[in-house]
């Protein structure tokens, strides 16, 4: 009779530690239901603001620094505003591939190198180049480009403000 109720018991445990594993890992809220765009009801937190220049062009930036973060994105936002943008912030240079996973609208992508110049550019990149299906046949840009920082961008924003491979870019304090 002791064997049997340690295996129940260890049963309920085992079922506990799953249901409070769902429980925690459960969907995040979809970032346009949030009050406030830069935080998302239980995904990764508040996003920090900060300002990117690039010649004229003054962008105000969610600052993507955490591996939550940077997997999460532009994820599931309905739109990004004009001179707004996500910037993806790595802890080391190197070669950060990108795709359109749960994309809702078009970016412009820009990869910026530890030098601060911009070393590649994606212009216009749909979201119908995510594959749900089969993400395997999905683009996937980018992957080129050495960058430690990756600034998302609406579509056309790069050719409005004449965002160029070369370009010198800054951060505001806090970025750095």
């Amino acid at each position: 009779m002791e064997y049997r109720s340690r295996h129940t018991y260890i049963l309920l445990l085992v079922l506990a530690a799953i249901f409070g594993f769902v429980l925690l890992h459960r969907s995040p809220a979809s970032p346009s239901t949030a009050e406030n765009p830069s935080e998302v009801p239980g995904s990764c937190g508040a996003y920090q603001k900060g300002i990117v220049t690039i010649g004229t062009a003054v962008i105000s930036v969610d600052i993507s620094d955490t591996e939550c973060k940077r997997v999460l994105g532009l994820s599931g936002r309905e739109s990004l505003a004009d001179g707004a943008g996500m910037i993806f912030v790595f802890d080391v240079a190197g070669h950060y591939p990108f795709w359109m996973q749960d994309m809702n609208f078009p970016l412009d992508m820009v990869w910026v190198g530890d030098d601060l110049r911009v070393s590649g550019i994606e212009k216009d990149v749909a979201p119908s180049t995510f594959d749900a299906i089969d993400p395997s046949k999905s683009e996937i840009f980018g992957g080129q480009y050495l960058a430690r920082y990756v600034l998302e961008l609406p579509a056309g924003y790069a050719d409005e403000k004449n965002i160029q491979v070369g370009n010198k870019i800054s951060f505001s304090e806090k970025m750095l």
